[in-house]
């Protein structure tokens, strides 16, 4: 399934989700199923840069120049937690 987004999509945060960041992590509330997720601080970073409207390459460039990480794994991990996103419905791919 990961093959299917995108590497120039964008994302906005789902109207039922509710995000802060707590401790270098971030917490985030689905307001339909009232269930809980927690990311840690690398998933923390993805989250907010997907949310301020960077695609998912951006993305992985941001990650791979703040973590020690390659390219193709930070480009790997945008896209895998950015499917798991999306699934949740906590996050949604905007049309352009």
């Amino acid at each position: 399934m990961e093959h299917m987004i995108k590497p120039s999509v964008r994302f906005s945060v789902s109207p039922d989700a509710i995000f802060q960041r707590l401790h270098g992590e971030m917490v985030i509330l689905d307001m339909t199923s009232d269930a809980y997720f927690g990311l840690n601080s690398s998933g923390a970073f993805i989250w907010e840069s997907l949310s301020n409207g960077a695609t998912i390459e951006e993305t992985a460039m941001k990650l791979a120049n703040r973590y020690p990480v390659e390219i193709d794994r930070a480009r790997r991990d945008t896209i895998s937690l950015a499917t798991e996103l999306t699934t949740r419905g906590l996050i949604v791919p905007v049309e352009k």
